[in-house]
């Protein structure tokens, strides 16, 4: 694709993660988030690779893409009713509404309140609808 697509222009649909998606959605949270963050690389690898893997398994990303190419993923979002754990939309693809279609995929009722990945875009996009980060959901709760 040569420049930006133009947002009136691409027609987006949606559609769950299938197992082949997921390589892709694992990498690129891990290499869109690392440049994010100042963890040393060992820690961050021993550490947002297991959680990544966790989250993809237990809430199951949708799919950005258009039909004229359904096999391209424009982006994706990993979240549950509580919160937006991961958003991502390929560089080529941003600026023209995917991240703020997939987040508004919850019934109204359903926005999340929270999300658990902050990164300066991610920031801005769930200000939008009023979220808080709240990383702290990650961690499993104790039993008194």
């Amino acid at each position: 694709m040569v420049g930006r697509p133009h947002a009136r222009t691409l027609v987006i649909a949606f559609r769950q993660m299938t197992p082949p998606d997921r390589a892709f959605i694992a990498s690129s949270w891990f290499e869109s988030f690392r440049k994010s963050t100042n963890v040393g690389s060992d820690v961050y690898r021993n550490g947002q690779g297991p959680l990544i893997d966790s989250l993809i398994s237990k809430h199951r990303p949708v799919i950005a893409y258009t039909p004229a190419v359904p096999d391209e993923i424009l982006g994706w979002i990993c979240r549950d009713l509580q919160a937006v754990h991961y958003v991502y939309v390929k560089q080529a693809y941003r600026r023209a509404g995917i991240a703020t279609q997939l987040w508004q995929l919850a019934p109204e009722n359903l926005t999340p309140r929270w999300y658990t990945h902050q990164t300066r875009p991610g920031k801005v996009l769930a200000e939008k609808f009023g979220a808080r980060f709240n990383p702290y959901l990650l961690f499993p709760k104790e039993s008194p």
